[in-house]
């Protein structure tokens, strides 16, 4: 009777390939050699593999349609924030946009707040939050990746629409992107937490709309210890100076425009490279579904701001690249036009050095009108005497003594140099 088990060389090449296949690979596992990226809704970032949760996506019909990332509070999860938390994601997918969902980093959070669990987090400055900041997870560099990954696995997503939005943890981290990937970042509308960073040198102006309730334990820079790391405080944990920095960054020069109702204050930048929003809502707290204003819900809000936005950017680095090549072409005109004048400079010199080669040729051979020549020479030039030469060395001499004078074209006095090296007839 045949042995019924498969021989172990099979059975190694089997694994190999079910270890190699992306899709079969849970969350959180190693990533083994060869994977495929972009085969699925997850990516091999650092040494695990992490997935998200996406919906919208189309697969026909005409148009590219926008992406928001939405980014889960801390101790949440991807899926555990889809939809629970705000209607953003209803009234966008009503518009025709896609979201996804993605998870933070997941690990223990050993004195966070007083727990030792096991939490998702996203690292989103050195203040926030436990464990992704402590152990410096490259969250900026995960979502890069999976925008990239999204974008090549979709082909109806528009590359100049990707948002990103979150509550939370989530909010600090979406303005994190703004501030460090505002080249794939179109704009951030996000709720319940200021920036904790401060922008990267390749930063672009980039829209932030920011959403916080005035009883929100998270609004002021006291609040912040039990987030921080060794007592460390948020750079820009007060809200208005949050603000502050957002208007500095996207290059506001004018006073806030501000609206109120019943108690709640809405602060836009004014003459901003791009926009800049504030709404302070009275009565609320850390839950966006209590961050309402004037009847409109904070979805409806992030989501009204978000898609009037398009990655505009381009435009300005064509502008700056517009205004170098206007100034290299003015200094291109200058050089042209310095180097006419020496042209016409030189050719003048020419010009006077023909008129002298006769004049001298004749004078040298003749010998007759040296005294004569001499004379008009010196009356000539005041400031410089000289004699017309009368053999080679008196050439020289003479070429010499015309070099000093500012009032003959330095061709006649190489000329003269050259013409000492001839023997006189």
């Amino acid at each position: 009777m045949a042995d019924p088990r498969l021989p172990k060389g099979l059975i190694a090449l089997v694994s190999w390939l079910l270890i190699s296949e992306g899709s079969i690979l849970a969350e959180g596992t190693s990533c083994p050699p060869g994977y495929m990226e972009n085969s699925e809704a997850c990516t091999c970032h650092g040494s695990y593999k992490r997935c998200w949760d996406e919906q919208g996506f189309k697969t026909s019909g005409p148009g590219l349609q926008p992406v928001i990332v939405e980014l889960h509070p801390w101790r949440s999860s991807g899926l555990g924030f889809k939809g629970e938390y705000t209607d953003l994601h209803s009234r966008a997918l009503a518009d025709g946009a896609a979201l996804v969902w993605p998870s933070g980093a997941k690990g223990t959070a050993v004195g966070n707040a007083g727990d030792d669990d096991i939490v998702y987090s996203w690292n989103a400055g050195p203040a926030c939050c436990k464990p992704a900041c402590d152990d410096q997870e490259d969250d900026v560099g995960f979502l890069r990746k999976l925008v990239q990954n999204v974008k090549s696995r979709h082909s109806f997503v528009d590359p100049n629409r990707v948002y990103f939005s979150g509550f939370s943890n989530g909010c600090a981290l979406s303005q994190r992107m703004a501030l460090e990937a505002s080249d794939i970042t179109a704009a951030v509308a996000c709720t319940g937490l200021m920036v904790l960073v401060n922008k990267a040198a390749s930063f672009l102006p980039t829209p932030v709309m920011v959403l916080m309730g005035q009883n929100d334990h998270l609004r002021n820079a006291n609040a912040y210890t039990h987030l921080s790391t060794g007592g460390l405080v948020a750079p820009n944990a007060d809200l208005m100076a949050a603000h502050a920095k957002w208007k500095e960054w996207n290059k506001c020069s004018g006073v806030d425009a501000t609206y109120q109702v019943r108690g709640s204050t809405k602060y836009i930048g004014s003459n901003c490279a791009a926009d800049v929003m504030l709404l302070d809502i009275s009565g609320g707290e850390h839950n966006p579904n209590t961050l309402g204003f004037n009847g409109q819900t904070s979805g409806e809000l992030m989501w009204s701001f978000l898609k009037q936005h398009s990655w505009t950017k381009a435009a300005v680095m064509t502008a700056n690249a517009t205004t170098s090549t206007k100034r290299i072409t003015a200094s291109l005109t200058t050089t042209v036009k310095s180097n006419a004048a020496a042209t016409s400079t030189t050719a003048s010199a020419t010009t006077s050095t023909n008129m002298i080669t006769p004049s001298l040729t004749t004078t040298v051979k003749s010998h007759a009108a040296a005294t004569s020549s001499t004379a008009n020479a010196s009356s000539t030039s005041a400031s410089t005497q000289w004699s017309l030469p009368s053999s080679g060395s008196d050439v020289a001499t003479a070429a010499g003594a015309i070099k000093a004078s500012t009032s003959v074209a330095p061709s006649a006095v190489a000329f003269l140099f050259a013409f000492a090296s001839l023997t006189i007839e």
